[in-house]
């Protein structure tokens, strides 16, 4: 939800612009909130902090309700946006919460930002008095939404307390608050076996395709995971809810927890869309086009993924969440699928889903097109069009989806399938890189619509040839010729990289120093210097 709320206010900073600064740090707030989040979520599933996971149980109480709630109100005015001005609007919610609740949008989402990063620190055993200054300010805020909610009389979905399971998905189910007394003495006892966070992902069997294969690797396969004899039914909330009271699918792609073994196989693909990434808007082509998708459907596709033993590694949301696209794989021999969820007029479900390698992605403008070879002539045929917001969460699609295919067990693939793994960016620089016993193609990249610029890592040669291996955002450094540093040996590091690259090879880590920096080993002295002068030139050219 946090995520989904940042990317409609993107839409709202576009038709805004005296309030853009203020809108953007709305956004911020909420993609970190979703980051932090995530990490309780791993926190809990971590053996050595998971005992101490009861000292935060009753914040939990406190601020999942709250953001649940301050979700929920940006969802309503997103709804009125349609009949209202978009002004008039963010003003009403504004003025609402700020004079009615005494806390504005941006000023409780660092409130929660600030709370959830004082949980992960009394996890740590680093509590400090600025915890319990936060509590009292957060459940105040909290007693202050639910007696507004009840005047409004407007369904809350936080009745007794939320888990974060019901926080990450969409629409959890409506239920109507009777007093807001009744909230508070529920959120002071404790529940009996109820999980606050969802497994992300079990430690256990890890995916097949990694680092430690190198590249041109033999493919080793886990043994065959157990089926879950249960029914699934695709909801509005694009969950997947399961016949068991102790089985449940989030909207971000965890792991289902079942009581008991076997623990479920982890996936490199779970940690992509972890929030962390910037969001750098399209400056044109972005609303040009609409999220479709021109396969056949497939009402038994849910079903069928799971009796396949497909696990759902990740799930992106389109179209303000009128679209879900899903990534599955199948861990007993490394196969994928793309399933594609919407809902017609007469909210019906409608399921689209074949295998990763019978399509090809291009990027068109602000759209990722998928498209299908015909069996007849070989020409492509769209099959699905991905209209994105951002271009940083465009690039982690096309390279999540073109490396999980490439590591599906059907490759090598026909022709016509290929990417020709090209963004349509501008190539600042190329070179090769040594990691290890290996050798990459490192490629720095700027994208002329968004302003993008990043990093790519690649595979030099062999059959998976520039297929990505990692990426790194790095368009905050693109003022500072000084953040890149040549060393002696063709080494170049880079200090500080926030948000770290993201990589799309299970068990592969890129090499730091001691500082904590990363390092590039270039294959020759000159390359790094090359890079280093191509990265100078781009932080001039930014200043511009």
């Amino acid at each position: 939800d946090a995520e989904d709320v940042a990317s409609g206010l993107t839409l709202f900073r576009d038709a805004l612009p005296s309030q853009a600064a203020h809108l953007t740090t709305v956004i911020s707030e909420l993609f970190a909130i979703s980051s932090v989040l995530r990490r309780i979520d791993a926190a809990q599933a971590d053996p050595r902090r998971e005992p101490s996971f009861y000292r935060i149980e009753n914040d939990l109480r406190i601020v999942c309700p709250s953001l649940r709630l301050t979700l929920e109100d940006a969802f309503h005015m997103f709804g009125r946006e349609r009949e209202r001005p978009t002004a008039m609007v963010w003003d009403d919610l504004e003025h609402r919460m700020r004079d009615e609740e005494g806390a504005a949008f941006g000023e409780r989402l660092g409130w929660v930002h600030d709370y959830l990063d004082e949980m992960l620190a009394e996890l740590d055993g680093f509590a400090s008095a600025h915890l319990e200054v936060l509590r009292r300010r957060m459940a105040t805020l909290l007693e202050t939404q639910e007696v507004a909610r009840v005047a409004l009389r407007r369904p809350s979905s936080s009745c007794k307390y939320v888990c974060l399971d019901a926080l990450l998905e969409h629409d959890c189910e409506d239920q109507v608050l009777n007093l807001a007394k009744t909230q508070k003495a529920a959120r002071t006892a404790r529940p009996g076996a109820q999980r606050y966070i969802s497994y992300r992902h079990v430690e256990g069997t890890t995916s097949p395709i990694s680092a430690t294969n190198s590249w041109d690797y033999v493919e080793r396969f886990p043994p065959p995971v157990p089926e879950v004899p249960l029914s699934p039914t695709f909801t509005s909330s694009s969950s997947q809810t399961l016949d068991s009271s102790h089985t449940s699918y989030s909207n971000y792609g965890f792991a289902p927890v079942i009581s008991g073994p076997p623990p479920m196989p982890s996936h490199w693909a779970l940690d992509v869309f972890d929030g962390n990434c910037p969001v750098s808007p399209f400056k044109t082509g972005h609303g040009s086009d609409t999220t479709s998708c021109h396969g056949t459907q497939n009402s038994e596709a849910l079903h069928r993924l799971l009796d396949d033993g497909y696990i759902m590694v990740s799930e992106v949301d389109f179209d303000r969440a009128a679209v879900q696209v899903r990534l599955y794989w199948r861990p007993v021999d490394n196969r994928t699928r793309v399933l594609y969820m919407t809902k017609s007029s007469r909210s019906q479900d409608l399921l689209y889903c074949v295998p990763l390698t019978q399509l090809r992605a291009i990027r068109k403008d602000a759209t990722l097109q998928l498209c299908r070879a015909s069996s007849q002539d070989g020409h492509l045929k769209l099959w699905a069009k991905l209209n994105f917001v951002f271009y940083e969460r465009m690039v982690l699609f096309y390279s999540t989806f073109v490396a999980m295919k490439r590591q599906d067990s059907q490759d090598p693939l026909p022709t016509a399938l290929i990417e020709d793994l090209d963004l349509r960016e501008k190539q600042e620089f190329g070179g090769v890189i040594r990691d290890r016993d290996l050798r990459h193609a490192l490629r720095l990249f700027r994208d002329t619509n968004s302003g993008v610029v990043r990093l790519e890592a690649s595979a030099l040669r062999g059959p998976r040839e520039g297929v990505p291996i990692w990426t790194a955002f790095i368009t905050r450094y693109s003022f500072d010729p000084d953040w890149m540093a040549l060393e002696s040996g063709g080494i170049v590091t880079m200090a500080a990289l926030k948000p770290p690259p993201y990589v799309f090879l299970a068990g592969y880590g890129l090499v730091r120093n001691r500082h904590g920096d990363y390092i590039l080993q270039f294959d020759t002295t000159d390359d790094a210097a090359d890079f280093v002068r191509t990265w100078s030139g781009v932080c001039r050219n930014s200043k511009r």
